[in-house]
């Protein structure tokens, strides 16, 4: 089976965190929020970075689009891309890679808001439940 030259450089520590990151998003119901939204990039990330102890980032994912994702050494664990259909990704930042560039941390209203820490406190309950009961 063909194997991506990034597989070769990746640390085994790096690739388990990959799989864990993928175990975990498979047990986030699919469920509409107490507000209505639906689950967000930046509920995603916080679940996932306290269940993995990968740091999560808040930014934008260039040129514009309010984002997050998980931070494993060099690498970018994208668990919920903009425009992907498989889910998480795993990105290189380094050797001129543009992808560093096209992820840029910064600090975002919508985190800070009331209705989003009642929808996160609401989906971090249904995980530990999930989890629980299993």
């Amino acid at each position: 089976m063909f194997k991506p030259c990034i597989k070769k450089l990746i640390g085994l520590e790096v690739l388990e965190k990959f799989e864990e990151v993928k175990r975990e998003i498979a047990l986030i119901p699919d469920v509409k929020l107490p507000s209505g939204k639906s689950i967000s990039c930046h509920m995603v990330c916080r679940i996932l970075a306290e269940r993995t102890s990968l740091e999560f980032h808040d930014g934008y994912f260039e040129p514009f689009f309010e984002h997050s994702w998980l931070m494993c050494g060099r690498y970018i664990i994208d668990p919920y891309p903009i425009g992907v259909l498989d889910v998480p990704i795993l990105l290189e930042t380094e050797y001129r890679l543009p992808w560093r560039k096209m992820y840029r941390d910064e600090k975002l209203k919508i985190t800070q808001t009331m209705e989003f820490k009642k929808d996160l406190r609401f989906l971090t309950q249904l995980m530990e439940l999930r989890v629980s009961g299993e």
